[in-house]
């Protein structure tokens, strides 16, 4: 059994933080979900909270290479939460959450929208 065609406005894809406040994020699509996790999760971390030069590299370096599973993977090992990512539309929803969408996480200005994040401030480096 299929999912209807979903609008715009209707999560494609949703993800749960876990470990800490509860985080919830939806999304049109799988796609989108991965951009808005590095976006608005992954890019977030300040280097403070990062164990080495190392790992800080590791997950720009994911980042910038495309490979979201590879950078949340970091992420949760850095941050000791966990994140589940269904690429289905959740049961239940607040409807007044906000759904991501492509015009949001444009993968043609992702780089543009890291250098503005904690994980990617210019002077940064683990010493």
């Amino acid at each position: 059994m299929g999912y209807p065609q979903l609008e715009a406005d209707i999560p494609g894809s949703h993800a749960i933080v876990h470990g800490g406040p509860t985080l919830r994020f939806y999304s049109t699509t799988q796609d989108v979900m991965d951009r808005v996790l590095a976006v608005n999760l992954v890019a977030q971390l300040s280097i403070d909270h990062i164990s080495s030069e190392v790992a800080l590299q590791r997950m720009r370096r994911a980042l910038l290479d495309g490979k979201w599973a590879d950078a949340l993977v970091e992420w949760m090992s850095q941050t000791g939460r966990s994140v589940d990512v269904y690429d289905q539309p959740p049961e239940v929803y607040d409807s007044t959450a906000k759904v991501w969408t492509e015009a949001d996480v444009p993968a043609t200005e992702l780089k543009s929208m890291f250098s503005n994040t904690p994980l990617f401030a210019s002077e940064s480096s683990k010493g």
